[in-house]
Parts: structure tokens; C-alpha cells; sequence
């Protein structure tokens, strides 16, 4: 199980994103924005960082660099729905700013925990949910 920070300025994404990774056994916190990920990275301990790209007030490549400023050492995925929209190269721009993986929106939640698993190492449980 992995202590998880997602930063999305989309309510449906982060809703969908935690619920689908809090059933595989993983701890979720959330922020609106790059500043709130900043303020929560300093506060906890996370194993992960998934972060969007396009968000207001610290958008995603400011956020990466400004934690690896603060020698912040948990894996960083950078999401964006952008890329598909051919908007530019903002996944390619968050690896070269220090992103340890990226993946387009909309997300597939196999292919996103499996990078979880890769970067942390993580065993999860499958949790039961109510029906």
C-alpha cells in the first residue's frame, strides 16, 4: 500500500482517480491545486505524487520544480489531457523537469496502479466495497 498525493483542479478526476486506488489498498490525499500539493508535500510523507499539468494558481511543471527544490524525493507522474488535444509536449516537458513517469488523461486505472507498483514497490489488498 502506497501514501499517495494527487493534485488535480478537476473534482470528477480526483473522485474517480482516489476511489479507484483507495479499493487497490492505497492511503489518498488530495489538493485543488499545485500550491495546496506544495503545502501537503511539506506536511507528509508520500510515496507518490501524481500531479496534472494544467492547474491554477502553481500549474504541474511549477509544482515538480519546486518540489525537487525542496529535495522532495517521492516519484512524481505527471498527468495531462492535452497531449491528446495536440496542444504541445507537456508530459515530455514534465519528464525533463523532473516527473518520474507520465500518463494521458483519461487515465486507464490499470495502467496508472501499475506504475505505482513500479515506482514504489508498493503490495496492495484489494479492499471490499459495499454494494
Amino acid at each position: 500500500m502506497a501514501n499517495i498525493l494527487i493534485a488535480d483542479d478537476d473534482p470528477v478526476f480526483l473522485e474517480i482517480i482516489s476511489l479507484a486506488l483507495m479499493i487497490r489498498g492505497h492511503e489518498i490525499t488530495t489538493a485543488v491545486n499545485g500550491v495546496g500539493a506544495i503545502e501537503l508535500a511539506k506536511q507528509g510523507k508520500f510515496d507518490l505524487i501524481i500531479l496534472d499539468i494544467h492547474m491554477p494558481e502553481k500549474d504541474g511543471l511549477e509544482t515538480i520544480l519546486a518540489l525537487k527544490d525542496m529535495n522532495c524525493t517521492a516519484p512524481i507522474v505527471a498527468v495531462s489531457a492535452a497531449e491528446a488535444s495536440g496542444y504541445g509536449n507537456y508530459l515530455g516537458a514534465a519528464k525533463t523537469f523532473g516527473a518520474t513517469a507520465t500518463i494521458r488523461k483519461p487515465v486507464n486505472h490499470c495502467k496508472l496502479h501499475d506504475i505505482i507498483m513500479e515506482l514504489t514497490g508498493s503490495v496492495t489488498e484489494p479492499r471490499a466495497t459495499a454494494h
